[in-house]
Protein backbone atom coordinates (compact mmCIF):
# COMPACT_ATOMS: atom_id res chain seq x y z
CA UNK A 1 0.00 0.00 0.00
CA UNK A 2 2.88 2.44 0.03
CA UNK A 3 3.07 4.53 -3.07
CA UNK A 4 6.47 4.72 -3.48
CA UNK A 5 6.58 1.41 -3.76
CA UNK A 6 4.10 1.23 -6.33
CA UNK A 7 6.10 3.60 -8.18
CA UNK A 8 9.11 1.73 -8.00
CA UNK A 9 7.57 -1.43 -9.15
CA UNK A 10 5.81 0.16 -12.16
CA UNK A 11 9.49 1.87 -13.30
CA UNK A 12 11.06 -1.76 -12.84
CA UNK A 13 8.63 -3.07 -14.86
CA UNK A 14 9.14 -0.49 -18.06
CA UNK A 15 12.99 -1.12 -17.46
CA UNK A 16 12.75 -4.69 -17.88
CA UNK A 17 10.33 -5.00 -20.18
CA UNK A 18 11.00 -1.86 -22.40
CA UNK A 19 8.45 -0.06 -25.19
CA UNK A 20 6.37 -1.93 -27.44
CA UNK A 21 2.77 -3.16 -27.10
CA UNK A 22 2.19 -5.76 -24.60
CA UNK A 23 0.99 -8.89 -25.05
CA UNK A 24 -2.70 -9.87 -24.08
CA UNK A 25 -3.71 -12.01 -21.14
CA UNK A 26 -3.53 -15.71 -22.29
CA UNK A 27 -5.07 -18.88 -20.48
CA UNK A 28 -2.28 -19.85 -17.56
CA UNK A 29 -0.54 -16.60 -18.07
CA UNK A 30 -0.69 -13.55 -15.66
CA UNK A 31 -0.16 -9.94 -16.82
CA UNK A 32 1.27 -7.10 -14.85
CA UNK A 33 -0.85 -4.31 -14.10
CA UNK A 34 -4.29 -6.99 -14.17
CA UNK A 35 -7.18 -5.27 -16.62
CA UNK A 36 -9.46 -3.93 -14.52
CA UNK A 37 -8.47 -6.45 -11.25
CA UNK A 38 -9.62 -5.47 -7.82
CA UNK A 39 -12.22 -3.39 -5.91
CA UNK A 40 -11.15 0.09 -4.22
CA UNK A 41 -8.10 2.77 -5.06
CA UNK A 42 -5.55 0.01 -4.77
CA UNK A 43 -6.26 -3.29 -7.28
CA UNK A 44 -2.94 -4.76 -7.09
CA UNK A 45 -3.66 -5.87 -3.79
CA UNK A 46 -5.37 -8.60 -3.69
CA UNK A 47 -3.58 -10.65 -6.82
CA UNK A 48 -0.52 -12.39 -7.67
CA UNK A 49 1.43 -10.50 -10.18
CA UNK A 50 5.50 -10.92 -10.79
CA UNK A 51 7.79 -8.16 -12.56
CA UNK A 52 7.34 -9.19 -16.20
CA UNK A 53 4.55 -11.51 -17.73
CA UNK A 54 5.56 -15.05 -16.10
CA UNK A 55 3.82 -18.12 -17.31
CA UNK A 56 2.42 -20.51 -14.73
CA UNK A 57 1.41 -23.99 -15.18
CA UNK A 58 -1.89 -24.57 -16.94
CA UNK A 59 -3.10 -25.40 -14.09
CA UNK A 60 -4.39 -22.19 -12.57
CA UNK A 61 -3.15 -22.68 -8.68
CA UNK A 62 0.49 -23.72 -9.37
CA UNK A 63 1.93 -21.09 -6.93
CA UNK A 64 1.41 -18.08 -5.04
CA UNK A 65 3.27 -15.84 -2.97
CA UNK A 66 2.68 -14.42 0.34
CA UNK A 67 3.81 -11.17 1.31
CA UNK A 68 2.94 -11.78 4.94
CA UNK A 69 5.66 -15.29 6.34
CA UNK A 70 7.41 -15.05 2.81
CA UNK A 71 6.54 -18.90 1.99
CA UNK A 72 5.28 -19.75 -1.69
CA UNK A 73 1.34 -20.96 -0.84
CA UNK A 74 1.36 -24.45 -2.60
CA UNK A 75 -2.51 -25.99 -3.61
CA UNK A 76 -1.28 -29.22 -4.84
CA UNK A 77 -1.18 -31.86 -1.71
CA UNK A 78 1.88 -34.66 -1.88
CA UNK A 79 4.15 -31.91 -3.10
CA UNK A 80 7.04 -29.75 -0.67
CA UNK A 81 8.29 -26.69 -2.00
CA UNK A 82 12.19 -26.02 -2.37
CA UNK A 83 12.91 -22.13 -1.81
CA UNK A 84 15.64 -19.88 -2.39
CA UNK A 85 15.73 -16.66 0.05
CA UNK A 86 17.91 -13.72 0.47
CA UNK A 87 17.51 -11.04 2.11
CA UNK A 88 13.65 -10.17 3.46
CA UNK A 89 12.16 -12.34 1.31
CA UNK A 90 11.95 -15.36 -0.97
CA UNK A 91 11.13 -16.49 -4.59
CA UNK A 92 10.24 -20.69 -4.93
CA UNK A 93 8.47 -22.22 -7.66
CA UNK A 94 7.45 -25.49 -7.94
CA UNK A 95 5.76 -27.75 -10.37
CA UNK A 96 1.66 -27.53 -11.25
CA UNK A 97 -0.03 -30.78 -12.56
CA UNK A 98 -0.29 -30.26 -16.06
CA UNK A 99 2.83 -27.58 -17.45
CA UNK A 100 5.91 -28.06 -15.54
CA UNK A 101 7.10 -24.88 -13.44
CA UNK A 102 8.96 -21.97 -16.01
CA UNK A 103 11.46 -20.30 -14.24
CA UNK A 104 12.04 -16.16 -14.11
CA UNK A 105 14.06 -15.18 -16.36
CA UNK A 106 17.91 -14.26 -16.07
CA UNK A 107 17.34 -10.85 -16.77
CA UNK A 108 15.15 -10.53 -13.78
CA UNK A 109 17.90 -11.56 -11.30
CA UNK A 110 20.14 -8.82 -12.98
CA UNK A 111 18.16 -6.42 -12.88
CA UNK A 112 17.32 -7.36 -9.25
CA UNK A 113 20.96 -7.19 -8.11
CA UNK A 114 21.67 -4.23 -9.74
CA UNK A 115 19.20 -2.27 -7.87
CA UNK A 116 19.57 -4.24 -4.68
CA UNK A 117 21.12 -2.41 -2.21
CA UNK A 118 24.67 -2.47 -2.20
CA UNK A 119 24.37 -4.76 -5.05
CA UNK A 120 25.25 -7.88 -2.64
CA UNK A 121 21.65 -9.25 -1.83
CA UNK A 122 18.42 -9.97 -3.54
CA UNK A 123 15.55 -8.40 -2.69
CA UNK A 124 12.23 -10.17 -3.46
CA UNK A 125 9.50 -7.65 -4.53
CA UNK A 126 5.90 -8.20 -2.22
CA UNK A 127 3.45 -10.11 -3.93
CA UNK A 128 -0.16 -11.18 -2.88
CA UNK A 129 -2.01 -14.10 -2.25
CA UNK A 130 -4.27 -15.39 -5.55
CA UNK A 131 -7.71 -14.62 -5.55
CA UNK A 132 -10.20 -16.62 -3.93
CA UNK A 133 -12.37 -17.83 -6.92
CA UNK A 134 -8.67 -19.26 -8.19
CA UNK A 135 -9.02 -21.07 -4.14
CA UNK A 136 -12.46 -22.17 -4.19
CA UNK A 137 -13.18 -23.31 -8.06
CA UNK A 138 -9.91 -25.56 -8.75
CA UNK A 139 -9.20 -28.83 -8.07
CA UNK A 140 -6.38 -30.82 -8.27
CA UNK A 141 -5.39 -32.90 -11.28
CA UNK A 142 -5.86 -36.08 -9.90
CA UNK A 143 -9.32 -35.47 -8.51
CA UNK A 144 -10.04 -34.09 -12.74
CA UNK A 145 -8.00 -37.40 -14.27
CA UNK A 146 -9.11 -39.88 -11.39
CA UNK A 147 -5.29 -40.79 -11.62
CA UNK A 148 -3.09 -40.90 -8.52
CA UNK A 149 0.25 -39.52 -7.98
CA UNK A 150 3.90 -41.48 -7.26
CA UNK A 151 4.31 -40.97 -3.46
CA UNK A 152 7.39 -42.19 -3.45
CA UNK A 153 8.90 -40.03 -6.14
CA UNK A 154 10.44 -36.70 -5.51
CA UNK A 155 8.76 -33.27 -7.04
CA UNK A 156 10.23 -30.96 -9.59
CA UNK A 157 13.31 -29.51 -7.92
CA UNK A 158 14.36 -25.53 -8.86
CA UNK A 159 17.81 -24.83 -7.47
CA UNK A 160 19.36 -21.75 -8.20
CA UNK A 161 22.91 -21.12 -8.47
CA UNK A 162 25.07 -18.04 -8.43
CA UNK A 163 27.54 -17.52 -10.79
CA UNK A 164 28.78 -13.92 -10.67
CA UNK A 165 25.83 -11.34 -11.15
CA UNK A 166 23.32 -14.09 -12.89
CA UNK A 167 21.84 -16.86 -10.92
CA UNK A 168 21.31 -20.10 -13.07
CA UNK A 169 18.20 -22.25 -12.70
CA UNK A 170 18.42 -26.02 -12.87
CA UNK A 171 14.61 -27.62 -13.02
CA UNK A 172 14.73 -31.22 -12.52
CA UNK A 173 11.49 -33.29 -13.80
CA UNK A 174 9.42 -34.77 -10.79
CA UNK A 175 7.79 -38.30 -12.69
CA UNK A 176 4.46 -37.96 -14.24
CA UNK A 177 0.92 -38.73 -12.55
CA UNK A 178 0.73 -42.72 -12.54
CA UNK A 179 -3.07 -43.28 -14.06
CA UNK A 180 -4.61 -45.96 -12.09
CA UNK A 181 -5.98 -48.01 -14.71
CA UNK A 182 -4.37 -51.42 -13.82
CA UNK A 183 -7.58 -52.81 -13.54
CA UNK A 184 -10.21 -53.97 -16.48
CA UNK A 185 -13.35 -51.98 -16.86
CA UNK A 186 -16.05 -54.53 -16.19
CA UNK A 187 -18.30 -55.00 -18.91
CA UNK A 188 -21.43 -57.62 -19.21
CA UNK A 189 -21.54 -60.80 -21.72
CA UNK A 190 -21.98 -59.18 -25.35
CA UNK A 191 -24.25 -60.60 -27.86
CA UNK A 192 -21.17 -61.91 -29.58
CA UNK A 193 -19.79 -64.23 -26.85
CA UNK A 194 -23.59 -65.42 -25.99
CA UNK A 195 -23.58 -66.96 -30.06
CA UNK A 196 -20.12 -68.03 -29.38
CA UNK A 197 -21.06 -70.06 -26.21
CA UNK A 198 -24.63 -71.38 -28.03
CA UNK A 199 -22.43 -72.75 -31.12
CA UNK A 200 -19.83 -74.37 -29.19
CA UNK A 201 -22.78 -76.19 -26.65
CA UNK A 202 -24.80 -76.78 -30.04
CA UNK A 203 -22.13 -78.41 -31.72
CA UNK A 204 -21.25 -80.84 -28.11
CA UNK A 205 -25.15 -81.75 -28.39
CA UNK A 206 -25.53 -82.40 -32.12
CA UNK A 207 -21.99 -84.94 -31.26
CA UNK A 208 -24.05 -86.61 -28.66
CA UNK A 209 -27.15 -86.74 -30.86
CA UNK A 210 -25.22 -88.55 -33.44
CA UNK A 211 -23.21 -90.58 -31.02
CA UNK A 212 -26.08 -92.95 -29.52
CA UNK A 213 -25.21 -96.71 -29.64
CA UNK A 214 -27.13 -98.67 -31.36
CA UNK A 215 -28.64 -96.34 -34.11
CA UNK A 216 -31.41 -98.67 -35.04
CA UNK A 217 -33.80 -97.78 -31.51
CA UNK A 218 -36.96 -96.76 -31.67
CA UNK A 219 -37.23 -92.70 -31.06
CA UNK A 220 -38.74 -92.80 -27.56
CA UNK A 221 -35.54 -94.70 -26.26
CA UNK A 222 -33.13 -93.08 -29.16
CA UNK A 223 -34.00 -89.50 -27.20
CA UNK A 224 -33.35 -90.99 -23.94
CA UNK A 225 -30.27 -91.96 -24.87
CA UNK A 226 -29.29 -88.48 -26.57
CA UNK A 227 -30.20 -87.14 -23.09
CA UNK A 228 -28.13 -89.39 -21.32
CA UNK A 229 -25.21 -88.61 -23.61
CA UNK A 230 -25.80 -85.45 -22.88
CA UNK A 231 -25.47 -85.58 -18.85
CA UNK A 232 -22.20 -87.54 -19.20
CA UNK A 233 -20.57 -85.10 -21.70
CA UNK A 234 -21.73 -82.27 -18.89
CA UNK A 235 -20.14 -83.98 -16.53
CA UNK A 236 -16.83 -84.04 -18.34
CA UNK A 237 -17.08 -80.16 -17.53
CA UNK A 238 -17.62 -80.06 -14.06
CA UNK A 239 -14.06 -79.59 -13.08
CA UNK A 240 -12.65 -77.32 -15.91
CA UNK A 241 -15.78 -74.61 -14.70
CA UNK A 242 -14.81 -74.87 -11.20
CA UNK A 243 -10.55 -74.35 -12.47
CA UNK A 244 -12.01 -71.84 -14.44
CA UNK A 245 -13.78 -69.98 -11.76
CA UNK A 246 -10.99 -70.09 -9.41
CA UNK A 247 -8.15 -68.67 -11.64
CA UNK A 248 -9.82 -66.00 -13.67
CA UNK A 249 -10.00 -62.44 -12.07
CA UNK A 250 -12.64 -60.26 -14.00
CA UNK A 251 -10.44 -57.12 -12.14
CA UNK A 252 -7.72 -57.85 -14.50
CA UNK A 253 -9.51 -60.13 -17.84
CA UNK A 254 -12.28 -58.96 -20.25
CA UNK A 255 -14.61 -62.34 -20.04
CA UNK A 256 -16.03 -61.57 -23.45
CA UNK A 257 -12.26 -61.86 -24.92
CA UNK A 258 -11.73 -65.35 -22.78
CA UNK A 259 -14.86 -66.56 -24.32
CA UNK A 260 -13.28 -65.61 -27.74
CA UNK A 261 -10.41 -67.58 -26.82
CA UNK A 262 -11.55 -70.29 -25.59
CA UNK A 263 -14.39 -70.45 -28.80
CA UNK A 264 -11.47 -70.26 -30.98
CA UNK A 265 -9.59 -73.20 -29.55
CA UNK A 266 -12.05 -75.14 -29.08
CA UNK A 267 -12.95 -74.84 -32.86
CA UNK A 268 -10.14 -73.41 -35.15
CA UNK A 269 -7.71 -74.78 -32.79
CA UNK A 270 -8.42 -78.00 -32.00
CA UNK A 271 -9.08 -78.75 -35.52
CA UNK A 272 -5.75 -77.24 -37.11
CA UNK A 273 -4.03 -79.34 -34.49
CA UNK A 274 -5.41 -82.68 -35.83
CA UNK A 275 -5.19 -81.64 -39.45
CA UNK A 276 -1.24 -80.97 -39.00
CA UNK A 277 -1.06 -84.09 -36.57
CA UNK A 278 -2.27 -86.22 -39.14
CA UNK A 279 -0.06 -84.72 -42.20
CA UNK A 280 3.50 -84.63 -40.03
CA UNK A 281 2.58 -88.40 -38.41
CA UNK A 282 2.23 -89.55 -42.21
CA UNK A 283 5.69 -87.91 -43.06
CA UNK A 284 7.38 -89.67 -39.94
CA UNK A 285 6.17 -92.82 -40.77
CA UNK A 286 7.50 -92.37 -44.12
CA UNK A 287 10.65 -91.82 -42.98
CA UNK A 288 10.99 -94.22 -40.45
CA UNK A 289 9.52 -96.73 -43.27
CA UNK A 290 12.73 -95.32 -45.37
CA UNK A 291 15.28 -96.24 -42.99
CA UNK A 292 14.11 -99.66 -41.42
CA UNK A 293 11.57 -100.99 -43.99
CA UNK A 294 12.32 -99.47 -47.84
CA UNK A 295 10.74 -102.51 -49.08
CA UNK A 296 7.55 -100.93 -47.88
CA UNK A 297 7.72 -98.90 -50.94
CA UNK A 298 7.24 -101.36 -53.40
CA UNK A 299 3.86 -101.07 -52.50
CA UNK A 300 3.82 -97.24 -54.00
CA UNK A 301 2.24 -98.54 -57.72
CA UNK A 302 -0.95 -99.43 -56.17
CA UNK A 303 -1.04 -97.71 -53.06
CA UNK A 304 -0.25 -93.93 -52.96
CA UNK A 305 2.62 -92.75 -51.55
CA UNK A 306 -0.08 -90.31 -49.01
CA UNK A 307 -1.84 -93.04 -47.75
CA UNK A 308 0.44 -95.68 -47.54
CA UNK A 309 1.61 -95.20 -44.07
CA UNK A 310 -2.17 -95.91 -42.90
CA UNK A 311 -2.90 -98.89 -45.03
CA UNK A 312 0.06 -100.92 -43.96
CA UNK A 313 -2.07 -103.91 -42.36
CA UNK A 314 -5.05 -103.30 -45.17
CA UNK A 315 -2.11 -104.45 -47.35
CA UNK A 316 -1.16 -107.43 -45.14
CA UNK A 317 2.34 -106.11 -44.33
CA UNK A 318 3.53 -106.53 -40.84
CA UNK A 319 6.80 -103.95 -40.00
CA UNK A 320 9.52 -104.88 -37.67
CA UNK A 321 8.66 -103.91 -34.12
CA UNK A 322 11.07 -101.35 -33.74
CA UNK A 323 9.58 -99.29 -36.94
CA UNK A 324 6.37 -99.09 -35.29
CA UNK A 325 7.89 -97.91 -31.38
CA UNK A 326 9.82 -95.48 -33.18
CA UNK A 327 7.66 -94.30 -35.84
CA UNK A 328 4.87 -94.35 -32.87
CA UNK A 329 6.86 -92.25 -30.08
CA UNK A 330 8.25 -89.74 -32.66
CA UNK A 331 4.58 -88.78 -33.71
CA UNK A 332 2.61 -89.38 -29.93
CA UNK A 333 4.94 -88.49 -27.79
CA UNK A 334 7.22 -85.63 -29.80
CA UNK A 335 5.42 -84.15 -32.79
CA UNK A 336 1.56 -84.01 -31.68
CA UNK A 337 2.50 -82.14 -28.49
CA UNK A 338 4.88 -79.92 -29.68
CA UNK A 339 1.61 -79.37 -32.07
CA UNK A 340 -0.51 -78.91 -29.55
CA UNK A 341 1.50 -76.18 -27.45
CA UNK A 342 2.29 -74.33 -30.08
CA UNK A 343 -1.49 -74.35 -31.57
CA UNK A 344 -2.55 -73.14 -28.08
CA UNK A 345 0.29 -70.59 -27.59
CA UNK A 346 -0.65 -69.25 -30.84
CA UNK A 347 -4.60 -68.94 -30.50
CA UNK A 348 -3.42 -66.72 -27.13
CA UNK A 349 -1.34 -64.26 -29.67
CA UNK A 350 -4.02 -63.78 -31.74
CA UNK A 351 -6.74 -64.08 -30.15
CA UNK A 352 -6.13 -60.63 -27.33
CA UNK A 353 -3.40 -58.34 -26.82
CA UNK A 354 -1.77 -59.26 -23.75
CA UNK A 355 -0.06 -56.30 -21.87
CA UNK A 356 3.55 -56.45 -21.67
CA UNK A 357 6.16 -54.46 -20.18
CA UNK A 358 8.58 -55.31 -22.33
CA UNK A 359 9.00 -56.77 -26.61
CA UNK A 360 11.53 -59.00 -28.45
CA UNK A 361 13.11 -57.42 -31.24
CA UNK A 362 15.80 -58.60 -34.01
CA UNK A 363 19.06 -56.36 -34.44
CA UNK A 364 22.39 -56.90 -35.85
CA UNK A 365 25.10 -58.78 -33.84
CA UNK A 366 27.59 -56.49 -32.99
CA UNK A 367 30.13 -58.55 -31.22
CA UNK A 368 33.61 -58.72 -31.48
CA UNK A 369 33.53 -62.08 -33.47
CA UNK A 370 30.81 -60.87 -35.94
CA UNK A 371 32.67 -57.68 -36.77
CA UNK A 372 34.94 -59.29 -39.11
CA UNK A 373 33.01 -60.50 -42.33
CA UNK A 374 33.18 -61.10 -45.77
CA UNK A 375 32.25 -59.04 -48.62
CA UNK A 376 29.17 -59.96 -49.30
CA UNK A 377 28.27 -61.72 -46.15
CA UNK A 378 24.85 -61.27 -44.26
CA UNK A 379 24.52 -59.88 -40.88
CA UNK A 380 23.90 -61.93 -38.39
CA UNK A 381 21.25 -61.07 -35.60
CA UNK A 382 20.16 -61.60 -32.78
CA UNK A 383 17.55 -60.92 -30.28
CA UNK A 384 16.99 -58.29 -27.70
CA UNK A 385 14.31 -57.44 -25.11
CA UNK A 386 13.58 -53.72 -25.26
CA UNK A 387 11.24 -52.24 -22.48
CA UNK A 388 8.60 -50.45 -23.90
CA UNK A 389 7.84 -46.72 -23.74
CA UNK A 390 4.76 -46.28 -21.15
CA UNK A 391 2.13 -43.50 -22.54
CA UNK A 392 1.62 -40.73 -20.30
CA UNK A 393 -0.52 -42.06 -16.95
CA UNK A 394 0.36 -45.44 -17.92
CA UNK A 395 1.57 -48.04 -15.14
CA UNK A 396 3.33 -50.81 -16.22
CA UNK A 397 2.31 -54.29 -15.91
CA UNK A 398 2.87 -56.00 -12.31
CA UNK A 399 0.17 -59.00 -12.70
CA UNK A 400 0.00 -62.12 -15.05
CA UNK A 401 -3.67 -63.15 -14.33
CA UNK A 402 -4.25 -62.36 -17.83
CA UNK A 403 -1.58 -64.45 -19.46
CA UNK A 404 -2.62 -67.30 -16.92
CA UNK A 405 -6.23 -66.83 -18.11
CA UNK A 406 -6.26 -66.84 -21.64
CA UNK A 407 -3.80 -69.67 -21.56
CA UNK A 408 -6.15 -71.42 -19.16
CA UNK A 409 -8.94 -70.76 -21.72
CA UNK A 410 -7.23 -72.02 -24.78
CA UNK A 411 -6.19 -75.17 -22.92
CA UNK A 412 -9.81 -75.63 -21.87
CA UNK A 413 -10.54 -74.94 -25.52
CA UNK A 414 -8.66 -77.80 -26.60
CA UNK A 415 -9.36 -80.44 -24.00
CA UNK A 416 -13.23 -80.12 -23.67
CA UNK A 417 -13.53 -80.72 -27.38
CA UNK A 418 -11.20 -83.89 -26.72
CA UNK A 419 -12.78 -84.85 -23.90
CA UNK A 420 -16.24 -84.68 -25.67
CA UNK A 421 -15.29 -86.74 -28.59
CA UNK A 422 -13.62 -89.27 -26.28
CA UNK A 423 -16.25 -89.69 -23.96
CA UNK A 424 -18.52 -90.18 -26.46
CA UNK A 425 -16.71 -92.89 -28.03
CA UNK A 426 -17.38 -94.47 -24.87
CA UNK A 427 -21.28 -94.58 -25.17
CA UNK A 428 -21.64 -98.72 -26.25
CA UNK A 429 -24.18 -100.73 -24.34
CA UNK A 430 -21.07 -102.80 -22.73
CA UNK A 431 -19.22 -99.89 -21.59
CA UNK A 432 -20.01 -99.38 -18.02
CA UNK A 433 -19.37 -96.69 -15.41
CA UNK A 434 -19.54 -93.98 -18.14
CA UNK A 435 -20.24 -91.16 -15.85
CA UNK A 436 -17.34 -91.72 -13.18
CA UNK A 437 -14.82 -91.83 -17.18
CA UNK A 438 -16.13 -88.42 -17.59
CA UNK A 439 -15.87 -87.22 -14.66
CA UNK A 440 -12.10 -88.34 -14.17
CA UNK A 441 -11.51 -87.61 -17.70
CA UNK A 442 -12.19 -83.93 -17.38
CA UNK A 443 -10.51 -84.01 -14.31
CA UNK A 444 -7.18 -84.97 -15.53
CA UNK A 445 -4.99 -81.86 -16.01
CA UNK A 446 -2.52 -82.27 -18.44
CA UNK A 447 -3.67 -79.47 -21.02
CA UNK A 448 -3.99 -76.96 -18.04
CA UNK A 449 -0.61 -77.56 -16.51
CA UNK A 450 1.02 -77.36 -19.79
CA UNK A 451 -0.66 -74.22 -20.96
CA UNK A 452 -0.06 -72.71 -17.18
CA UNK A 453 3.55 -73.29 -17.51
CA UNK A 454 3.59 -71.99 -21.12
CA UNK A 455 2.17 -68.75 -19.50
CA UNK A 456 4.35 -68.21 -17.17
CA UNK A 457 7.59 -68.30 -19.45
CA UNK A 458 5.54 -65.97 -21.82
CA UNK A 459 4.61 -63.47 -18.85
CA UNK A 460 8.71 -63.70 -17.77
CA UNK A 461 9.81 -62.55 -21.06
CA UNK A 462 6.98 -60.15 -21.45
CA UNK A 463 6.53 -58.52 -18.37
CA UNK A 464 9.90 -59.53 -16.52
CA UNK A 465 12.18 -58.93 -19.80
CA UNK A 466 13.95 -62.03 -19.80
CA UNK A 467 15.27 -62.99 -23.03
CA UNK A 468 13.90 -66.34 -23.50
CA UNK A 469 13.56 -68.22 -27.12
CA UNK A 470 10.12 -69.97 -28.23
CA UNK A 471 11.88 -73.11 -28.24
CA UNK A 472 12.87 -72.91 -24.40
CA UNK A 473 9.20 -71.36 -23.89
CA UNK A 474 7.43 -74.29 -24.85
CA UNK A 475 9.97 -76.71 -23.93
CA UNK A 476 8.78 -77.64 -20.08
CA UNK A 477 5.09 -78.11 -21.57
CA UNK A 478 6.14 -79.97 -24.16
CA UNK A 479 8.18 -82.62 -21.74
CA UNK A 480 5.20 -82.90 -19.67
CA UNK A 481 2.54 -83.69 -22.28
CA UNK A 482 5.20 -86.45 -24.08
CA UNK A 483 5.21 -88.28 -20.68
CA UNK A 484 1.65 -87.85 -20.52
CA UNK A 485 1.32 -89.21 -23.78
CA UNK A 486 3.74 -92.44 -22.85
CA UNK A 487 1.91 -93.10 -20.25
CA UNK A 488 -1.32 -93.86 -22.37
CA UNK A 489 -2.98 -90.33 -22.98
CA UNK A 490 -4.37 -90.08 -26.98
CA UNK A 491 -3.17 -86.95 -28.88
CA UNK A 492 -5.68 -85.51 -31.34
CA UNK A 493 -4.71 -87.55 -34.29
CA UNK A 494 -5.45 -90.81 -32.63
CA UNK A 495 -9.03 -91.09 -33.14
CA UNK A 496 -10.42 -93.83 -31.39
CA UNK A 497 -8.30 -95.27 -28.32
CA UNK A 498 -8.57 -99.45 -27.63
CA UNK A 499 -8.16 -98.52 -24.04
CA UNK A 500 -9.86 -95.24 -22.90
CA UNK A 501 -9.10 -96.15 -19.03
CA UNK A 502 -5.86 -95.88 -19.05
CA UNK A 503 -5.67 -91.91 -20.11
CA UNK A 504 -6.56 -91.46 -16.51
CA UNK A 505 -3.88 -93.81 -15.14
CA UNK A 506 -7.31 -96.08 -14.00
CA UNK A 507 -8.38 -99.78 -14.35
CA UNK A 508 -12.14 -100.17 -15.10
CA UNK A 509 -14.00 -101.17 -11.78
CA UNK A 510 -16.15 -103.53 -13.73
CA UNK A 511 -13.25 -106.13 -14.69
CA UNK A 512 -12.78 -109.28 -12.23
CA UNK A 513 -8.86 -108.33 -11.05
CA UNK A 514 -7.01 -111.52 -10.11
CA UNK A 515 -3.89 -110.24 -8.89
CA UNK A 516 -2.41 -110.66 -6.25
CA UNK A 517 -0.64 -108.02 -3.37
CA UNK A 518 2.95 -108.18 -5.48
CA UNK A 519 1.43 -107.60 -8.56
CA UNK A 520 -1.03 -104.48 -7.51
CA UNK A 521 1.93 -102.94 -5.93
CA UNK A 522 3.95 -103.31 -9.41
CA UNK A 523 1.49 -101.64 -11.34
CA UNK A 524 0.15 -98.86 -8.97
CA UNK A 525 4.17 -97.98 -8.13
CA UNK A 526 4.06 -96.07 -11.78
CA UNK A 527 0.70 -94.67 -11.58
CA UNK A 528 1.95 -93.32 -8.10
CA UNK A 529 5.19 -91.64 -9.46
CA UNK A 530 3.22 -90.23 -11.96
CA UNK A 531 0.74 -88.67 -9.85
CA UNK A 532 3.93 -87.63 -7.39
CA UNK A 533 5.09 -85.82 -11.08
CA UNK A 534 1.78 -84.03 -11.54
CA UNK A 535 1.63 -82.73 -7.88
CA UNK A 536 5.34 -81.13 -8.16
CA UNK A 537 4.28 -79.63 -11.24
CA UNK A 538 1.24 -78.05 -10.05
CA UNK A 539 3.13 -76.85 -7.10
CA UNK A 540 5.67 -74.89 -9.37
CA UNK A 541 3.17 -73.40 -11.65
CA UNK A 542 1.39 -72.23 -8.29
CA UNK A 543 4.71 -70.94 -6.71
CA UNK A 544 5.73 -69.48 -10.07
CA UNK A 545 2.57 -67.43 -10.71
CA UNK A 546 3.13 -65.68 -7.25
CA UNK A 547 6.91 -65.00 -7.58
CA UNK A 548 6.58 -63.56 -11.43
CA UNK A 549 4.17 -61.07 -9.84
CA UNK A 550 5.90 -60.39 -7.51
CA UNK A 551 9.14 -59.70 -9.16
CA UNK A 552 7.17 -57.58 -12.08
CA UNK A 553 6.28 -55.56 -8.90
CA UNK A 554 9.99 -55.05 -7.38
CA UNK A 555 11.01 -54.65 -10.80
CA UNK A 556 8.69 -51.17 -10.86
CA UNK A 557 9.60 -50.00 -7.14
CA UNK A 558 12.60 -51.47 -5.97
CA UNK A 559 14.75 -52.18 -8.88
CA UNK A 560 13.62 -49.36 -10.92
CA UNK A 561 15.85 -48.47 -13.11
CA UNK A 562 18.38 -51.25 -12.72
CA UNK A 563 18.16 -53.30 -16.01
CA UNK A 564 20.65 -56.47 -14.58
CA UNK A 565 17.59 -56.50 -11.43
CA UNK A 566 16.63 -59.96 -13.12
CA UNK A 567 18.85 -61.02 -15.89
Amino acid sequence: NNPQQQQQLQQQYQQIQGPGPQPGPQQGQYQYPPQGAGPGPNPYNNYPYPPNPYMYGQHPNAMGYNNNNMNPQQYLHGHQPHQYQGGQGGWAGTASGYGGTYPQPQQYYQQQLHQGPARSSFVPQLYALPPPALKSDTKRPSSILGTKTNTNAKMDTITPTAIGNNYKVTVEQAPAVVASNSSTQRRGLTFDSIQKLSFFFMGQFLMCYCSVSPRNLELVAYNAAFRKNMRIVLTGFVFPTILSLSVINSKFCDLNKLISTFYISATLGYSLSFMVEIFVTGLIRLGVFWIWEPSIFALTPTVPLIILPFTVREHNYRPKRITLFVADFVATCVAAPIIEEYVKLKVVQLSTQLPRNFRRVKKIDTRKKHKKKKRGKKHKYKHVMEPIELAPGEEPVTNINKYASHMLAASLGMKMSDTTRRVLMYTKQGDEHKHFYALFRGFFPIHELCGAMTALELAKRDVLGLNIPLWRMLLPAVFIHGIANLKGMKPAFKWNGTAPWSEIQMSPWYVADYSNLAQLAARALPKLMWLIIIGRVSGYCIKNYYMVGRKAVKRSTTFAGNKAAFN
